[in-house]
């Protein structure tokens, strides 16, 4: 009974760690310092809301020690939209390109009630939100009035919303649909059916942007030396799977001469973490880690004294 409950122990704080993990890539250094009581309080003593345990891959035990190493899933979504309720998510800054027919306000206001800071130069952006619409005039109707003869218009708008990252140009999402409108001013009928095409698709492209930070990953290399073998090259991979925020795969190249070369898939967002975590995250200090150089794809670590 001690035995199995140790393990549901070490299990659940495994959980709770992918959880954190992952908080690490969605909300700034300088919040998580800040903020610990309340991340504490509302996300990481409720893990098990956010994260499903898929495989207990090992489990060690050392007297009245159990570790274990699970594989775990957690539900981003869910986890974003908590920490945006908590106002703990990075914002990225959005800028919102549309044509004259159609108002930037209807989605600047909708970037905006979702928490994203909306800027006016495209230089300042992280996220460039594009509103392309297509109008087809489906009927004129005549109509006799008190002011005179006019034309009612029909029209429909196809309208595509597309998010890119400023940086790379990479699409993060695009969300199409239509809407009808009638209006006996055609320029007004193409805004009233563009706004409401809009109003069906702006929550997906929102929350899509929300998750972001958990969708876009890049390669980093990691060159370790002064290792005392290879098997301490392989618990160190391990390890530093474990212990930084944002790494979706790591795999080893290589190891020669105490020298081993790490290749790491890591969330665009978080590859700003990954040196201060290899010399300060708890579980990685008993390799001593010092990082010598990095760059945004390569970094070079000492290991030991």
């Amino acid at each position: 009974g001690g035995a199995l409950a140790a393990k549901q122990a070490a299990v659940a704080v495994a959980m709770r760690n992918a959880v954190e993990k992952v908080v690490g890539v969605y909300v700034a250094a300088n919040s998580l310092t800040k903020n610990y009581q309340l991340l504490k309080d509302e996300i990481l003593t409720r893990a098990d809301g956010f994260v499903v345990l898929r495989e207990i891959v090992r489990t060690e035990r050392e007297g009245n020690i159990v570790r274990v190493v699970i594989r775990a899933e957690v539900s981003t979504r869910p986890l974003a939209e908590r920490l945006k309720a908590l106002r703990l998510t990075r914002a990225f800054r959005v800028f919102v390109q549309t044509p004259n027919t159609v108002p930037a306000s209807e989605v600047a206001t909708a970037f905006t009630d979702a928490g994203f800071p909306v800027v006016e130069d495209k230089a300042n952006a992280d996220v460039i939100v594009r509103v392309s619409p297509r109008f087809t005039t489906t009927a004129r109707t005549p109509l006799k009035t008190a002011a005179g003869e006019m034309t009612l218009h029909s029209v429909r708008a196809d309208v595509k919303l597309t998010a890119t990252r400023a940086e790379t140009g990479e699409t993060i999402a695009t969300f199409a649909a239509n809407d009808t409108a009638a209006h006996i001013a055609l320029a007004s009928a193409q805004t009233e059916s563009a706004t409401g095409a809009l109003t069906n698709i702006l929550p997906l492209l929102t929350n899509a942007v929300l998750t972001l930070p958990a969708q876009v990953s890049e390669p980093v290399e990691i060159v370790v030396s002064g290792m005392s073998g290879a098997t301490e090259a392989a618990t160190l991979a391990e390890a530093i799977n474990i212990a930084v925020p944002g790494i979706k795969k790591i795999t080893r190249r290589n190891y020669a001469n105490g020298r081993a070369v790490y290749e790491v898939d890591i969330l665009a967002d978080a590859t700003p973490l990954l040196s201060r975590a290899l010399e300060t995250a708890t579980s990685l200090k008993r390799y001593r880690l010092r990082v010598t150089r990095e760059s945004r794809s390569r970094v070079v670590v000492v290991c030991g004294p």
